[in-house]
């Protein structure tokens, strides 16, 4: 069934613009309108629906609130469906996307072995810095289109092997997990925002100055030892964290008085 096929409600006590901005919404949300679609002019939706011009608009500035679509000018509405990241567990990007039922591709830049700088050595905690680290450069895509670039560095001497074929298209904590037998405990992680240099704007299809989110992580195996670093570049206007936050029950009043 396609959903913006669905005729809306007449006699519903829903009003009218809040239906057809519904349908646009699980039409994005099913993936029936793609990331950077446009979608029809107002003057279609008048003429499939035959309902007002006003009515549309009201529909279209609920999903435009939401970030869903966004309207460039002189050139029409377009879905802005934005990818979101809890951050309520551990999880690699990809494990994300998966789980949410997002067609990701992982795209290789570089797979190679390096002498790591005294930098990375510190955040390794490495015991010898001519001890060689794996270096992965990668871009995820979904729907052909760039959504982050990461730079992960995994240590040699944590895993024991050199063979970096494993890595290959897949998420780094699996192949750690599932075939060097690590235990991921847990990471520290820092998000910032950023502007895009020239390199990581042209790896995302973005200006040289656009703010990205800027994300490094440390993660730590179960004898608490860094086992991968991570640098990773978010395009902002494609993705999201999202923060869960629980309040702490405060039994005092504060002070106020002088």
């Amino acid at each position: 069934m396609i959903i913006l096929d669905t005729e809306l409600e007449r006699e519903s006590e829903t009003p009218l613009y809040e239906q057809l901005a519904d349908l646009l919404e699980k039409a994005i949300l099913s993936g029936e309108l793609q990331v950077g679609q446009k979608i029809l002019s107002e003057d279609e939706f008048v003429k499939k629906f035959h309902i007002s011009r006003s009515t549309v608009r009201l529909a279209l500035d609920i999903l435009v609130n939401k970030c869903l679509l966004v309207r460039r000018s002189g050139k029409g509405t377009f879905v802005n469906f934005k990818l979101h990241q809890g951050l309520k567990e551990l999880k690699s990007l990809f494990e994300v996307l998966v789980n949410q039922g997002i067609n990701c591709t992982i795209e290789e830049l570089s797979i190679k072995a390096i002498k790591p700088s005294k930098e990375l050595s510190q955040k390794l905690l490495l015991k010898n810095n001519n001890n060689k680290v794996l270096s992965i450069e990668r871009k995820f895509l979904v729907d052909k289109s760039p959504i982050a670039y990461s730079h992960i560095f995994i240590p040699f001497e944590r895993i024991g092997s050199t063979n970096a074929s494993y890595f290959e298209k897949q998420s780094s904590y699996l192949v750690l997990e599932n075939i060097y037998r690590v235990k991921i405990q847990r990471a520290k992680q820092l998000i910032s925002a950023v502007n895009a240099s020239s390199y990581i704007a042209n790896q995302l299809s973005i200006t040289k100055g656009d703010p990205v989110l800027f994300v490094t992580r440390v993660a730590y195996d179960q004898d608490n030892q860094p086992i991968e670093y991570l640098e990773q570049y978010y395009r902002s206007d494609r993705f999201s964290f999202e923060i869960e936050m629980p309040r702490n029950k405060i039994t005092y009043l504060y002070n106020q008085e002088e």
